[in-house]
């Protein structure tokens, strides 16, 4: 409904504010305010999707605001994953939570990677691994706990999506290396992985943000 919204305060880390209404550079006027959101662990990143806006916790746990209505009173917040439940380990940092395909993706602490609104959409509230399948035969979280340096995807991985190429680029740190200098390549409507990176030349794998761009109707990875 036209807001701006931020969290991530260290003084009060359950904490999210919203603006006024398109002014998304006014959180003291009437209509805006401040929502708790569970317990007092930190709020990782948030985002909206297909109308909804997610919030993502340290804790592992995901929350839901519907706030269609243009009056706060009405909003309504839902959690919808219980870190203690389903066992996930948080969000990494808000640059790795992505839209893609219909469906919305996060990369967890532990690298697991993960789609979740698919599964609420079916009745089911467990995320799905998607770096994990036995049913499926996909086993590629066995590479990125040996190849990836886990303790930087908290400061350094991120992601974007290209629609185009019906792909979910996740660059990350390999172990050994400082800063990142490989991407894990997901391709979400054939449900496969692969791995880009390039040892020798310097590549566009070598990327500390990244986003996506429109230049005559064609969209650029950045």
């Amino acid at each position: 409904n036209n807001r701006l919204w931020g969290f991530g305060n260290s003084n009060q880390p359950n904490i999210a504010y919203y603006s006024i209404v398109e002014n998304g550079k006014n959180f003291t006027g009437t209509g805006s305010g401040t929502l708790a959101i569970g317990n007092k662990s930190k709020i990782v990143g948030g985002k909206i999707i297909q109308g909804w806006l997610y919030l993502f916790k340290n804790d592992g746990s995901i929350f839901r605001i519907n706030n269609d209505s243009p009056t706060p009173s009405q909003w309504y917040i839902e959690q919808i994953l219980d870190a203690s439940s389903e066992g996930l380990i948080g969000l990494a940092n808000q640059r790795l939570i992505v839209e893609a395909g219909g469906n919305a993706f996060f990369m967890s602490k532990t690298g697991r990677i993960y789609n979740f609104v698919q599964a609420l959409q079916t009745g089911d509230l467990k995320a799905t691994d998607i770096t994990e399948n036995l049913t499926e035969k996909i086993y590629f979280y066995n590479w990125i706990k040996d190849n990836i340096d886990l303790t930087k995807l908290e400061s350094d991985a991120h992601c974007v999506a290209d629609a185009q190429r019906g792909m979910i680029l996740w660059f990350c740190t390999k172990l050994g290396s400082a800063s990142p200098n490989v991407a894990l390549v997901y391709f979400y409507n054939k449900k496969q992985w692969f791995i880009w990176e390039n040892a020798n030349f310097a590549s566009g794998v070598k990327a500390y943000s990244s986003c996506v761009r429109r230049l005559s109707n064609v969209d650029y990875i950045y």
